[in-house]
């Protein structure tokens, strides 16, 4: 009956016994921050914490992107025996934030940012741009590449330029998605009795509706909206005047010199 209780134990290939130690060696040098940020929020103000053991302030980078309203921060930092780093992105949801009022500290550890939120009024913005119809083809907007803007043809057989009206409504923060621009399309044919238009369009968040040009030529009416550039990434700086904040970031001549202290402080860190 013993017998029958007892399994042998399976052994591990000589290959998958040194690919397992050599995963658990090198997970030794690299020590990744897995504390997620935590975000609080006041009236007017949202305040980001992250945990950053063993990132200097002078290797955290922190970025803010307006088009997924988020802030991403990043850095590491390589001693002689380890790198540690973190890497997140926290976003605000659909709350206008001022990135160029933030503010961020690293001290002991810990990375906090001040992100301001911006004025209500601010957020809710949403503006109206009546789009002129011309009579005639725009030859620089035709010809332009059309990689640079959107294109929208529509028949509108019967209808005169001077009959169409092209308005386009835009939001002052393109981040918020349940609120990306509308283009519509109303017009009422004096030749063709109840012939009339009215279209409405939901427009890309890139979209130019300040740029925008239309034409009604031949029975077909053209929009072009051109796209706007690629926002890129907001730098937000880091206070240096915390205290200790930057005492941690040695120059590599003194690391040199340094590096039997440094191993023998590495030596009591639990892994």
């Amino acid at each position: 009956m013993l017998a029958h209780m007892l399994h042998p134990m399976p052994m591990m290939a000589p290959h998958m016994l040194h690919d397992v130690l050599h995963c658990a060696v090198h997970m030794q040098d690299r020590r990744l921050s897995v504390v997620e940020p935590h975000v609080t929020e006041s009236e007017d103000t949202f305040t980001v914490e992250a945990h950053a053991p063993g990132v200097a302030a002078a290797d955290v980078k922190i970025e803010f992107d307006s088009e997924s309203n988020s802030v991403r921060i990043k850095g590491s930092t390589s001693s002689s025996a380890h790198t540690h780093f973190i890497e997140f992105t926290t976003a605000f949801g659909h709350r206008a934030v001022d990135a160029d009022k933030a503010s961020a500290t690293v001290e002991d550890g810990i990375i906090t940012i001040k992100m301001p939120k911006a004025p209500e009024s601010e957020a809710e913005a949403a503006t109206q741009v009546l789009i002129p119809v011309s009579g005639t083809v725009n030859e620089d907007a035709s010809n332009s590449a059309d990689g640079n803007a959107y294109n929208l043809t529509l028949v509108a057989a019967g209808f005169n330029a001077s009959e169409i009206t092209v308005e386009a409504q835009k939001n002052a923060q393109p981040h918020r998605m349940q609120q990306d621009g509308l283009l519509r399309i109303t017009g009422e044919s004096s030749r063709l009795k109840r012939k009339k238009l009215d279209e409405v369009y939901r427009l890309p968040r890139d979209a130019d509706v300040v740029g925008a040009t239309a034409w009604a030529v031949d029975g077909l009416l053209t929009i072009r909206v051109p796209k706007r550039p690629a926002s890129s990434a907001r730098r937000i700086p880091i206070s240096l005047e915390a205290a200790g904040a930057s005492r941690r970031k040695i120059p590599e001549t003194a690391e040199r010199e340094e590096s039997k202290s440094d191993e023998e402080a590495e030596d009591a860190v639990m892994v």
